[in-house]
């Protein structure tokens, strides 16, 4: 209701609204999570009035009530709006220009954590599209591995069928020169058989004589 009678311009309702309920007693969890936030709506609303010397109440309340909210919160960055309204208004402009700084601060972490899901996608996507690469290049390499070793493979055998086929010639001409060897040694030995009838028949017509 508070928030709806200063929405309206309705402050002196807001205002009452707030301050009772402030004085009903409450668990302090819920004291603790709502108080902070009552005396954040109490000073907004006395700073849009203008009545500096009520909100003063409320920025001391405030400025006590900083560690009770949670950091990186939209409270806090509106908390942290509120006093530096207040300050700007009363001409204290560097504690205006301090609490205008952590405002900015909060804003950008509450953005940032916000933001976090999509970085987090986008790095896993990035991620992905790596591995990915790192793959095909992986597959690339190993085709190429697979393919050199075919092709070593290949030239290792046609050396051993060349070997082979130099070993089975090589083999085949010593045959052949065996076999000349041979037919020279029985034609020797034929000679040489020839040669001792002759001498034979030599002899034995001389001894006739």
């Amino acid at each position: 209701m508070g928030v709806t009678f200063n929405d309206k311009g309705e402050y002196d309702k807001a205002i009452e609204y707030y301050k009772a309920a402030l004085s009903i007693d409450v668990p302090d969890e819920i004291s603790q999570s709502e108080t902070p936030k009552i005396y954040l709506y109490l000073l907004n609303i006395y700073n849009n009035k203008g009545d500096m010397k009520s909100a003063k109440q409320y920025t001391v309340l405030v400025t006590s009530s900083l560690t009770e909210v949670a950091p990186k919160s939209n409270t806090l960055k509106e908390m942290y709006g509120a006093l530096a309204y207040y300050y700007r208004q009363t001409g204290d402009y560097k504690t205006a220009l301090k609490y205008r700084d952590l405002e900015i601060a909060t804003k950008e972490q509450i953005s940032s954590e916000a933001n976090t899901p999509a970085l987090l996608g986008a790095d896993k996507s990035f991620y992905i599209k790596q591995k990915d690469k790192e793959a095909q290049i992986l597959k690339s390499d190993v085709f190429f591995l697979i393919l050199l070793g075919v092709i070593v493979i290949c030239i290792v055998l046609a050396f051993v069928l060349l070997l082979w086929r130099e070993h089975k010639k090589g083999k085949a001409e010593i045959l052949a020169c065996t076999e000349k060897y041979d037919i020279l040694e029985g034609m020797l030995l034929s000679m040489s058989e020839k040669h001792t009838q002759i001498e034979d028949e030599i002899k034995s017509m001389l001894e006739d004589h």
